[in-house]
């Protein structure tokens, strides 16, 4: 039987396919959720981070062929240049600060649709760690402290004061001494840029971020050894506040220092009602059933904690791993039918990671 969010996407998009709304629009490649709307708008996610690379498509929202034969153009390449594009989808950098008009025409040369994008420089970045984001408690950081010899991931986020600038693999990070950092991109559903980092050797410096030649900050860095861990947390999934048979949760474990600082690169070990679950991390995953109550327990050298979950059973995972990806090289414009079973894949990734 299938999934009950994979029967609902196959029933929208059935709906879709079959209603055709008319009108050119475009949509860009940084969210790449379905959208269901009957009346056709522009979806791009402005502005766009100086720097990052998007596929814009354009649609009439029917399922003719017409929209293969368009070409997109930019009025201004300095602001965003088309690199590459076929089938009425354009791959294209967002080369300087600025504003461009991008324009659609059909077959014949006639201009069918145009649209501003706009790109801006960031002057402030977010630092968001992965582990309490997944669960529903993500917040942004001022520092980052770690477990010598651990890695924390941390979703990174670009700003214009308090404006969100959207885009990714921009992102520059330089560690040094004391631990070393890289980015990352995922880009199913959502694209997203991420910071790992490795911690080496104990003690403080920074974690230098720079996009494109502008750096942005220098982000306190404080890595520590096992006996500063004081104390161990497991926290339980906020994303819901009435889960239903089946969902997916996320019990997260968290260290913390004397002070009750949260230290991030722990991964601990688990058990469910005595039992020990194989592997280590600071996730454990589940299945939510009202019917059964269980204590899963985390242990992290000398310390412990337990809560109890409606659980099963279950298994470990870590927030380092940033499960569903897809290379940016192979984001083309999909058909419908190749679309939707994406988008089922998706549901099935989505299902076992759940990341917001």
């Amino acid at each position: 039987m299938l999934n009950k969010s994979i029967a609902i996407l196959i029933a929208l998009f059935a709906l879709v396919l079959g209603t055709g709304c008319g009108g050119v629009h475009l949509f860009d490649d940084i969210d790449l959720e379905l959208d269901f709307e009957l009346t056709p708008s522009d979806d791009l996610h402005l502005p766009y981070v100086v720097g990052t690379k998007v596929r814009i498509s354009a649609s009439d929202g029917r399922t003719s062929d017409d929209e293969s034969r368009w070409t997109l153009a930019s009025s201004n390449a300095a602001v965003l240049s088309v690199d590459s594009q076929s089938h009425g989808s354009a791959q294209c950098t967002a080369q300087g600060a600025g504003t461009a008009t991008i324009m659609v025409y059909d077959e014949d040369g006639d201009l069918i649709h145009e649209s501003e994008i706009e790109v801006a420089k960031p002057n402030r970045v977010q630092l968001i760690p992965h582990g309490p984001l997944i669960i529903g408690r993500g917040g942004a950081v001022d520092d980052i402290r770690m477990l010598q010899g651990g890695t924390a991931t941390y979703l990174v986020r670009y700003l214009r004061n308090d404006e969100r600038l959207y885009g990714n693999g921009v992102l520059t990070p330089k560690g040094g001494e004391l631990a070393s950092a890289r980015n990352e991109t995922t880009f199913l559903f959502e694209n997203r840029e991420w910071l790992q980092i490795d911690a080496v050797t104990e003690g403080t410096s920074t974690i230098g971020l720079s996009v494109g030649g502008l750096h942005l900050a220098n982000v306190p860095l404080t890595v520590v050894g096992l006996e500063a861990v004081a104390s161990l947390e497991l926290l339980d999934d906020e994303r819901q506040d009435e889960p239903e048979h089946g969902d997916l949760r996320t019990v997260l474990a968290l260290g913390r220092d004397s002070q009750a600082l949260p230290i991030y690169g722990i991964e601990v070990s688990w058990d469910l009602d005595g039992d020990g679950v194989a592997g280590t991390g600071d996730l454990f995953r589940y299945e939510y059933n009202a019917d059964v109550t269980k204590v899963l327990g985390a242990e992290f050298g000398e310390q412990r904690d337990e809560i109890p979950i409606h659980a099963l059973t279950g298994y470990t995972d870590s927030s380092n791993n940033l499960g569903c990806t897809l290379s940016k090289r192979r984001q083309d414009k999909l058909p419908a039918m190749a679309l939707l079973m994406a988008s089922i894949a998706a549901v099935f990734c989505l299902r076992r990671r759940q990341d917001p």
